[in-house]
């Protein structure tokens, strides 16, 4: 947006800016938002500000978000305060087992797992959420130490190979002597 001005006449009856003004974004051109200026008015006076408040809380900066196991989410800050932002909801399957696996680590749900049904954390038949653990390894721990040791035997016959070609070479030598 730019800057712009309003102004109005001696009466405090509104003289300008135009109600239009055109957005751009780097997906979205040629957007036009039309402001409704005709009930402003003005007094034949400088601005000033009548009244102001304050909660009492002096100023503060975030220190961190918190996640409680209700879902909760909660923002703390420096001046001692601290305000809800929202809660993380759960689904819950008539049939985990019927979900499909889509990636690593992401499902969707199927005819055989039914619809999400969605409720909060904690609540019967909803577990809660555990913020700041760590989930457990979803590493095949067999499978990945027999491919450690078969890529151990394959560096083991590649040196093995190495070593026997250096051996003939050197023999070759030896025997042009």
């Amino acid at each position: 947006l730019d800057r712009g001005e309003i102004t109005f006449n001696s009466s405090g009856a509104l003289v300008s800016p135009q109600a239009k003004f055109g957005l751009e974004s780097a997906n979205v051109t040629g957007n036009t938002v039309n402001v409704a200026y005709t009930g402003s008015t003005q007094y034949n006076s400088a601005f000033a500000a009548i009244s102001q408040s304050q909660n009492g809380s002096p100023e503060g900066d975030l220190n961190g978000i918190s996640i409680a196991e209700d879902g909760l989410i909660s923002a703390s800050y420096s001046n001692g305060s601290s305000v809800s932002l929202g809660k993380i909801v759960v689904a819950n399957f008539n049939s985990a087992a019927g979900l499909k696996q889509q990636g690593d680590s992401s499902w969707t749900a199927t005819a055989d797992s039914g619809a999400a049904r969605l409720g909060e954390a904690g609540a019967a038949g909803y577990g809660t959420i555990r913020a700041g653990s760590k989930e457990r390894s979803n590493v095949d721990l067999t499978t990945e130490l027999v491919d450690l040791i078969a890529a151990q035997r394959n560096f083991q016959a590649n040196a093995k190979a190495i070593e026997t070609n250096s051996a003939m070479s050197s023999a070759i030598m030896n025997i042009r002597g």
